[in-house]
């Protein structure tokens, strides 16, 4: 298969903005959540990680939510103003968390953001595919790569932000005014020659629902649904919990934290938008084995790091190796699962990558409460990603 130029048009930058805006609005949290810990009342210094956990749950679970509603949206609405209308609940929803109050108000719309970032993260995917359907897997990647550059951002931004003096508050507020780009972007009116690839014709809701009852019922459906969970848990259980880590287990600044989940990405932005550009199509399986083993073998030594200068090297690795996994598993399960609607495989296979984000956010919280230190939940990753090697390995062709 001969490798295929990369073509690049506004829709394409609205996907990457969106996935970008996506990142850098919401991977603050994990930044501030010892600042926010401390003014709402659950210290995580005093073993509050559970409840930290608990935020990225219920906000999890409303964009689980959000998301398995997308093939609806889009059926009823299209996937223009589906995306555009998630990125607008994204920025309500932060604007509102800014001024929450209290613990409880801080989950809900925390959770009204996720809604907004359900809908980004399903409709994103299928319109990149729409976009080019030949290539998929290579504008995925870059999509993503776009949101680690997100995350490298606001997680330095922030821990330089939070080291300088400023509110949670209004980092919030700040990095929240970056969906506006996105949403211009998508909404503005469209040159002759140049709509917005929406798919042909509109299924009811009963036509959708009847697709995702006959992919449910596909046994290869829930092995994408296992690999991904386990891939996806392993990346939150890094990209969530790091910046807090570093300040609890070496006693740093709130910017080291920072700088530590920077690296993370600056890993993730070298090999998604490296990946997604040279690897082909056709040897997408071989790829995601290969870097799920080499994954398990640099995140099992973490735990065993006492410098923060290595740990900042390993992480930087970490992210080499575990960025490409979730947006190729995505690719590979469309092009498996191709008898399927594309949208309603690429909505539902999301849903798994955000449903594990929120279950492994409880799971470690609850893991970390229990030993009362964060550093006993990165036994998980190599494990995870041992699993997901093995699993593709030797599934039947």
């Amino acid at each position: 298969m001969q490798k295929r130029k990369l073509t690049v048009g506004r829709y394409d930058w609205a996907v990457f903005s969106g996935m970008f805006s996506h990142a850098f609005s919401l991977q603050v949290m994990p930044i501030i959540l010892l600042a926010v810990s401390n003014q709402l009342g659950f210290s995580l210094a005093e073993g509050g990680f559970a409840k930290g956990g608990m935020i990225s749950v219920a906000t999890g679970l409303a964009t689980a939510i959000a998301t398995f509603s997308c093939s609806y949206l889009v059926s009823s609405f299209g996937k223009r103003r589906a995306f555009a209308g998630g990125l607008v609940i994204l920025l309500l929803g932060l604007i509102a968390v800014s001024f929450a109050r209290s613990y409880e108000m801080y989950v809900v719309y925390m959770m009204l953001a996720g809604v907004g970032g359900g809908i980004i993260l399903g409709v994103a995917p299928a319109v990149a595919h729409d976009l080019h359907p030949d290539d998929s897997g290579k504008y995925i990647a870059i999509a993503n790569s776009f949101w680690s550059g997100g995350m490298l951002l606001t997680v330095l931004l922030t821990g330089y932000l939070l080291g300088q003096g400023f509110s949670w508050r209004s980092i919030v507020l700040l990095v929240g005014g970056v969906i506006v780009l996105p949403v211009v972007l998508i909404l503005l009116p469209h040159r002759d020659g140049h709509e917005f690839p929406e798919s042909n014709g509109k299924a009811s809701i009963k036509d959708v629902s009847k697709m995702k009852i006959n992919l449910i019922k596909d046994s290869s459906f829930w092995v994408f649904i296992i690999i991904l969970a386990l891939s996806v848990g392993a990346e939150m259980t890094i990209s969530f919990w790091t910046a807090s880590y570093v300040q609890l287990e070496f006693g740093a600044t709130a910017e080291a934290g920072g700088f530590a989940v920077g690296c993370f990405a600056v890993g993730m932005i070298v090999s998604r938008f490296m990946s997604g550009y040279f690897v082909r199509q056709d040897k997408i399986k071989y790829f995601i084995v290969g870097f799920a083993f080499a994954a398990a073998l640099v995140t099992s030594i973490i735990t065993f790091v006492s410098s923060l200068i290595t740990l900042y090297f390993v992480l930087i690795i970490a992210g080499l190796f575990i960025a490409p996994l979730w947006p190729f598993l995505q690719s590979y399960g469309v092009e498996r699962l191709r008898p399927h609607n594309k949208t309603v495989v690429l909505v539902l296979l999301t849903i798994s990558g955000t449903a594990s984000f929120s279950l492994f956010s409880w799971f470690t919280g609850e893991l970390a409460s229990h030993y009362n230190t964060l550093r006993v939940i990165y036994y998980i990753t190599p494990i995870n990603y041992t699993l997901v090697g093995l699993i593709l390995l030797f599934k039947k062709r």
